[in-house]
Order: C-alpha cells, then structure tokens, then sequence
C-alpha cells in the first residue's frame, strides 16, 4: 500500500494552526491503545489461567478488565476522536482552532485525569460500575476536559465559512454534545447522588448502550463521511439516504439498552421496548451504510491504507449493527445474555469500525498537519495487515465460542465442561489481540519518523548558530 494522495498534501493553515492539540490528542490517544491492549492480554492471561498473580490484588481479573475497558474507550476512542474531529471541523468550516493553548491544556487535563484514575482502578479504588469505572477523584477533571474540547470544536462549527452543514459534521457536532449528558447523568444517578433498586441497573444499561451506539459511532460515522468520498473520489448513489439514517439512529439507540435486562427484575415493558428498538435499528444500519458505499474498486482500495481502512471500518459498522439489531430479541438473549459472545461484539465495534475509522483518519491528519509524507510504505503494510488480521482473528473466536458457549449453557451442559470447550476460542482470542497490539507499534514507529522529518529542517538554523562561533574563532586564530 502506498501512503495514498490525499496524505501526501500538506494541509491549510488553518488546519496546520490547529495541529498541536490535535497531534497531542492523537499521539496520547495511541499510547493509551498500548496501555488497555496490554491490560486486555493479561486479562486473556487470567481466563486461561485464573491462578496467575493471585497472590496480587491488583491482578485480579475485575480490576484488569475495568482498568483495560476505560483505557480504551477513554484513553484511545475519546482522544483520538475528538482529535480528529477538531481537525475535520477546522478543515471543513475553514477556521482555525480557537483558544489553542486552551485545547492543550484541555487534553493535558484529560490525560491527566487518565493517569489518576485508571490506576486506581487497579488499585481497588474503582466503582464496580461497567464503563464508569473511574474513581470519583478523577471524574470532574476529566468532564471539564472535555467539556472545554467539545465547546472549542462547537466554535469552530458555528463559526464556520460555509452555511451548509455536511452529514460529517452533523455527527461529530451531536458526539461532541451527547458525551456530557450520558456521562454526568449517569455519574450523579450511579456515584455521586446514587438511585435505588433496579433503575440502578436499567440506567447502567442506558449508558452502556449510549456509550457505543450514541457517541463513540457518531464520532466514527462522522470521520467515515467526510473521508471516504474524498479518499475514494466517489460519492454513494445511496446518500440522499443519509439524512434519515442519521436521525433513525440518534432516535433509536437510546431505547435498546433494556435488551441487557431480559429476564430480569424490571417492568416487562422495558425490554420489550428495547427488543422493538433493536428490529427497528436494522433500518437505519442499511440506510447509513449503503450512504457511506461509494463503490470504490479493489485496487483502489489496496492504492491507500486510509481508504482500505475506512472501507473495512464500515463493513465492520454493518456487521455489527446487524447483529447487534439481531441478538435484541428475547430468544437471543436467552441464550448468549452471559456468554462471550457479546464480549466479541464490542470487539467488532470498538476495534473494527471504531478503531479503523480513527486509523483512516489518522493516516489522513497526520501527514496534512505536519506537512510530511509517510517515510516508510512497509510500516503502513505491517500496521494495516496485522490490525485486520488481529481483528479479525479476535472477534470470529468470541463470537464464534460464545455463540457455542451459549447454547451449551442452554442445553445443560455442565459448566466445567463448557468452559474447557471454551479454551481453544479464549486462546485464539489472545492471539488477535496481540497481533493487534504488535501492529500498533509500527504505526507508532511510523508517527515517529514523520515528525522526526518535521522537525529536521526546523534544527537547521540552531546547528548553524551553535556552529557558527566555532568557525569564526578558528578562522581568526589562523
């Protein structure tokens, strides 16, 4: 793969003006990826053998899942996402980003916040809360973070140079919004003013499922609609259809939570309506991926990693919201509710779509922020190759297993049994995920050079000063 046209050109000022923050979201977003793919081998570690650091509290499995679970949604897909959404928003409204300085100190805060909180997840000081995991020390900093990120990147919306507004910016402007709401209603209901009884669990579902479905796809969504025409030099015939999508989508995903509570202790209407929900969001997973297909060849596809990125990023979108649509229904849920089955399907989601769209992005950014073309073609193979293979191998073993796993369960098997049978799908599991994380390292080695490179010219005139007193004394001296 070649490191495609549109990478090699460099970007407006506007776009080079607001490259600090954005580079500094991105670089850290990627660390972070690092962190919670590491923390997710040693949790595969444990599954294959629960004895390992027993001794450690620290290496319990809870705590290794909590702490791996907010380093990538909140550490990797929030970073890396509002990164790319300021640079598309500067981009495509002309304008550059304002308050600078105050972005930096926005993102510095975020991971700083990070960097409390996650640890301490380790530490035992978690909440129990899935995807709230954060300690409540950690929390306000990182809401103010993001709440600074999210209103600069309105200003660059509201101030832009054109009056249209494109699908793109139409989801990155509700992500940038939906966050705060989801996160501080669930935080004051759950930990800080907490309710009782079981809308504990009817609103830990409602924020899980908003999490995915709501935020990190509209910042996903958004990324795939400004690039893949632009890369692809195609428009879909589909895209008069993107309106509907996008507002079927919004609607509908806030009511599929309860499918998560089926057979539980919550008013039967619940969950029926989150099943309705579910069948209903088959429609708008359609409309939204037959807008984003624009037909593109296949050797066009293997001309551009970004492209062949975003490519598999939305096949991945369609994949996953089918299937997630299909197991709302009560009979799937019966029988795949505590499988690893739906440990694979946020996979699909978080690495798949999520994840490669912020790849294509990033393969887009870097090189119009900095300037610079990418220097070594062979770490964008190494990098593209093992990320869909890694991918892919990890998410086919849960679902597969877990789809297993669950009608084992079903059928009365006993659980040693089915959890020895569930061994093999586990290891291969741990293969993809680090094969994942071992491609990860030559974008990173690729991300280096490139600014490197951009560095290089700037060191000049400093070699010349430092050298230049040297050349002068030795010449009056002879």
């Amino acid at each position: 793969m070649s490191s495609g046209t549109t990478a090699s050109v460099r970007g407006e000022p506007y776009e080079v003006r607001s490259g600090g923050p954005v580079l500094f979201l991105l670089a850290s977003g990627l660390l972070w990826l690092l962190v919670g793919l590491t923390l997710t081998l040693l949790t595969g570690i444990k599954l294959q053998f629960p004895a390992f650091g027993s001794e450690f509290a620290f290496l319990s499995y809870g705590r290794l899942q909590s702490a791996a679970g907010c380093a990538l949604v909140y550490g990797f897909a929030a970073q890396v996402g509002l990164g790319l959404s300021l640079w598309l928003l500067a981009r495509l409204g002309g304008r550059a980003l304002p308050g600078g300085g105050l972005a930096g100190i926005a993102a510095a805060s975020w991971n700083v916040a990070l960097s409390i909180g996650i640890p301490g997840i380790v530490a035992g000081q978690g909440t129990g809360l899935r995807w709230l995991e954060l300690p409540r020390e950690s929390v306000p900093l990182l809401f103010l973070s993001y709440l600074v990120l999210a209103i600069l990147g309105a200003r660059l919306l509201f101030q832009r140079s054109t009056s249209r507004i494109s699908t793109g910016q139409a989801y990155i402007l509700v992500a940038l919004f939906w966050f705060p709401w989801i996160f501080s209603t669930a935080q004051v209901a759950l930990v800080f003013l907490p309710v009782r009884g079981v809308l504990q669990a009817i609103i830990a579902g409602w924020y899980a499922q908003a999490l995915f479905l709501g935020w990190l796809s509209s910042l996903a969504l958004g990324v795939l609609y400004v690039l893949l025409p632009e890369l692809s030099g195609r428009v879909s015939p589909y895209s008069r259809h993107a309106g509907f999508g996008f507002w079927s989508w919004l609607v509908l995903t806030g009511w599929t939570s309860g499918s998560a509570l089926v057979g539980g202790p919550v008013p039967a209407w619940i969950p029926t309506l989150a099943v309705a929900s579910g069948v209903l969001l088959l429609i708008p997973t359609v409309l939204i991926s037959l807008s984003l297909h624009s037909g593109s060849r296949l050797r066009a596809l293997f001309s551009s990693p970004a492209l062949f990125l975003a490519t598999v990023s939305g096949i991945s979108f369609t994949v996953w919201g089918v299937l997630t649509a299909l197991t709302s229904f009560r009979c799937a849920r019966e029988v795949l509710q505590f499988t690893q089955f739906f440990v694979g399907l946020n996979q699909l989601g978080l690495f798949g779509f999520v994840a490669f769209a912020f790849f294509a992005g990033i393969y887009v950014a870097v090189p119009r922020l900095l300037g610079v073309k990418w220097k070594y073609p062979i770490l964008s193979v190494l990098h593209v190759a093992g990320s869909v293979a890694g991918v892919g191998l990890a998410v086919a073993s849960l679902l597969l297993g877990g789809w297993l796993q669950g009608w084992a369960l079903h059928d009365g098997v006993d659980s040693v049994t089915v959890v020895r049978h569930l061994q093999p799908w586990l290891c291969l599991n741990f293969l993809g995920i680090l094969l994942f994380l071992g491609s990860q390292f030559a974008l990173l080695l690729q991300l280096l050079a490139a600014v490197v490179y951009f560095l290089l010219p700037l060191g000049q005139p400093v070699v010349a000063w430092v050298l230049a007193p040297t050349s002068t004394s030795g010449t009056k001296s002879s």
